[in-house]
């Protein structure tokens, strides 16, 4: 298969100089129970059951916060690089969901898609993209997943993103860290459209094949099935949409595939139009998700958050990205 050439932009040749990194730690990854103490939530095995941890077992992790919320505390871990001794900005990431779940007694049913990665592999990552687009990067593990403890079954409660917003408080204060790009994946822009209206210090946002309508994603997953009881438990980012305050100087982006058959491309959109009707910056932006299910945008999303966080226009992002696709097409077309 042959492509014309293209002269490449700078934010271009960032795309491209992300997508190799990506593609290698994605390979690697890309009713309740007490859970285990200390179990390793790198594992399929400590991914279904779920974890506990202590504070002095995370006191003793660099890489490692202990937050509380509603009076229980977990270890969130993060692995990060290119962190200096204060920071104007860091683009923090969270993944998608590793594995399916009983979202009605919710309790994992496999963890299919958990990573062979490790905090070595996570944190050589962060620092091999961090010196490509010279920007702090941390990924924070979502919980129950990579090292950090909880129950990823849990993971549409709102306590969930709320240990994330904790635990980006005590990362930002121990790395002097001012400003925040963040960036999710799925499961993983849940937690960014939860976040939305709880910070004031976002710089932008990006959300890719996302799940921040989580109910419609629901609906459209369950036609014709009730749903509506799971509204107890689940805390859909979308219904707080006015909570979040006006920002001029802050961009929020989705990225989504028409063909997306996980997180349909309508429950998307209506996340972006009712940002957009409330006055905000809100770009979608058309892209073509990886694997069967048109759904993988993790790359797409990484590279959107880089870009922002150094205050690159929408319009050269969309030219990053574009490129970006050609790379990817010509990668599957070899």
């Amino acid at each position: 298969m042959t492509f014309r050439r293209h002269a490449t932009s700078a934010p271009a040749r960032v795309a491209l100089l992300l997508f190799p990194a990506l593609a290698c730690v994605l390979a690697l990854g890309a009713c309740q129970t007490t859970a285990p103490l200390n179990a390793d939530t790198f594992t399929k095995d400590g991914v279904l059951s779920g974890a506990t941890s202590t504070q002095e077992r995370c006191a003793a992790l660099s890489d490692g916060v202990w937050v509380v919320v509603d009076g229980q505390g977990d270890c969130i871990r993060y692995y990060a690089g290119g962190l200096k001794d204060r920071n104007d900005v860091a683009v923090v990431n969270f993944f998608g969901d590793f594995g399916n779940f009983n979202f009605v007694q919710r309790y994992m049913l496999d963890a299919s898609s958990v990573p062979e990665a490790s905090p070595e592999v996570l944190h050589g990552f962060a620092e091999r993209v961090s010196k490509k687009v010279e920007v702090p990067i941390i990924v924070v593990a979502r919980p129950g997943t990579l090292g950090s403890s909880g129950n990823h079954a849990n993971r549409w409660t709102k306590r969930n993103p709320l240990l994330m917003n904790a635990a980006l408080d005590a990362i930002a204060a121990r790395h002097h860290i001012d400003t925040y790009a963040l960036s999710g994946q799925s499961g993983g822009s849940f937690v960014v459209g939860a976040l939305l209206p709880w910070r004031d210090d976002i710089r932008c946002a990006v959300m890719a094949s996302s799940a921040a309508s989580i109910m419609e994603v629901l609906m459209a997953d369950r036609p014709g099935t009730p749903v509506d009881f799971a509204r107890s438990y689940v805390y859909d980012p979308y219904d707080h949409i006015d909570e979040i305050k006006p920002n001029p100087d802050r961009t929020l982006y989705t990225l989504a595939d028409k063909d997306d058959d996980i997180t349909v491309y309508w429950a998307q959109k209506s996340f972006v139009d009712a940002l957009r009707e409330r006055g905000h910056d809100a770009v979608l932006i058309d892209q073509h998700g990886l694997g069967k299910f048109n759904h993988g945008l993790e790359s797409q999303s990484f590279v959107t958050a880089a870009l922002c966080a150094q205050k690159v226009p929408s319009r050269l992002i969309i030219e990053a990205l574009e490129a970006l696709a050609r790379k990817q097409a010509a990668e599957a077309g070899k």
